[in-house]
């Protein structure tokens, strides 16, 4: 089974890429205030599904589990480090009781860079925590008022902040997962805080951040299964995907370089993670795209060997130069097809299993918390060869 980090790294990257890559619009255009739906969120706010489904049975009370959840989470206010400035979201959330889970929060601090009016880059820093006892999410019923509280459970970061409901709640009926109906209950409104702080322990980057957020979004999911009768599907064709990918990754780090379908950009991905099993700990993750020739085409060296290097000119946030060697013969796999641009191909799969290891000056992550050496181990190289 892979590992927790691992698949928060693989969904951050895909978010971090999609967001670079559509990025068509000039980077400082003002964004409208809109509630921030982060991966988190959504994966509490979303109906259960066939997993919850399957899960009831085994459930404690498989009569009736208690799958009801609750979440609270802010929009980005703007928080400025040494000039540098980030946004910054919460949220909070009360797993279903029958997951036996405690209450979680965590603060996101992101921040993008561009150049000719495009996404260049992406850092973002995650401060999570799921104490067994102390972190409390309460609201009333009708969901107009919540309340957060941390006590020592946290320290030395603290929260005790209120949010207050600003226009209607908005409900929707569903069907329970165990049987019957319930409400769904959506509202958002203002946030006040006595008590305020995310003690980060690095510096400047980020110190302890005392900026209360203004606004939130409430959500009360009573063990929705679902909404309306299913939909018919619609029909989904897969994305070509790069020309060349590089993976490594350890138990509590993740680096990839991608080459773009067209060959003329490189996109380069690290994430680390303070704990890989679960939501409390600290996670960076930086995102940079530059100039496709930073991957350039793998050398064949024979025997069904290859190497292929990795540079990192004009990358944001990358830093040095690395080497994949191959062990092995790779695995080819055919038959594929994909769609770019409206236009379908097929595509052959070349992997290969080898070693990532410094060429000069090591492969890092240069986070504004501190840069992050790319420790030389197993690696996996992915080569992608398409036709019309």
């Amino acid at each position: 089974m892979p590992r927790m980090g691992s698949l928060r790294g693989a969904a951050a990257l895909a978010g971090a890429v999609a967001a670079l890559a559509a990025s068509a619009a000039p980077a400082a255009a003002a964004r409208p205030r809109t509630p921030m739906f982060t991966p988190r969120t959504l994966a509490t706010m979303a109906p259960k599904g066939g997993l919850l489904h399957r899960m009831a049975p085994l459930l404690p009370g498989a009569a009736g589990p208690d799958l009801a959840s609750l979440s609270l989470f802010s929009d980005p206010v703007t928080v400025t480090v040494a000039g540098v400035g980030y946004r910054m979201s919460m949220s909070v959330d009360n797993l279903p009781a029958a997951l036996d889970q405690p209450p979680q929060l965590a603060a996101d601090l992101d921040r993008v860079t561009s150049a000719a009016g495009r996404l260049t880059g992406e850092q973002e820093h995650v401060y999570g925590y799921a104490p067994i006892g102390g972190l409390h999410l309460t609201a009333n019923a009708a969901l107009t008022s919540a309340r957060v509280r941390t006590g020592t459970s946290i320290a030395p970061s603290a929260v005790d902040l209120r949010f207050h409901a600003v226009g209607p709640v908005e409900q929707s009926s569903c069907a329970l997962v165990g049987g019957g109906h319930g409400v769904f209950q959506i509202s958002r409104g203002t946030v006040a805080a006595t008590t305020f702080a995310i003690a980060t322990g690095t510096a400047p980057f980020f110190g302890t951040i005392t900026t209360v957020p203004a606004t939130a979004t409430a959500v009360h999911d009573p063990g929705c299964a679902t909404f309306v009768a299913a939909a018919a599907r619609p029909v989904f064709h897969r994305q070509c995907g790069g020309r060349e990918t590089i993976q490594q990754s350890t138990l509590t780090s993740i680096w990839i370089g991608e080459l773009g379908f067209g060959g003329g950009r490189a996109t380069q991905f690290g994430l680390t993670e303070s704990n890989p099993f679960g939501p409390a700990g600290v996670s960076h993750l930086a995102v940079g795209v530059g100039p496709g020739a930073n991957m350039p085409a793998p050398v064949h060296t024979g025997g069904g060997r290859v190497r292929a290097d990795v540079r990192t000119a004009g990358v944001q946030f990358m830093g040095g130069r690395a080497r994949f060697r191959s062990t092995g013969r790779p695995r080819v796999s055919s038959g594929h097809t994909c769609t770019w641009e409206r236009h379908t191909y097929h595509f052959t799969t070349t992997r290969y299993q080898g070693r990532l290891t410094s060429a000069g000056t090591p492969l890092q992550i240069r986070f504004d918390t501190g840069a992050s050496v790319v420790t030389p181990t197993l690696a996996t190289l992915v080569v992608h060869t398409y036709t019309r």
